[in-house]
């Protein structure tokens, strides 16, 4: 971990956790949970920027 780096806490509830122990064992059972969890929050990060330039791209279009 670089010097960069912060630790963050959250809490996970029964529904979300049951689905990243799956995850965990189908996708990610060669990596950490950490390194699950970092993959997942960037995805999502690029996902809410795609969402945006696609609403922006729509608003411009009319």
């Amino acid at each position: 971990m670089s010097g960069q780096s912060k630790r963050l806490t959250f809490v996970v509830t029964p529904e979300i956790g049951a689905q990243m122990k799956s995850m965990k064992k189908e996708m990610h059972f060669d990596r950490t949970q950490c390194e699950m969890i970092r993959e997942l929050v960037a995805a999502g990060v690029r996902s809410c920027k795609a969402e945006r330039r696609a609403e922006s791209t729509e608003r411009k279009n009319g």
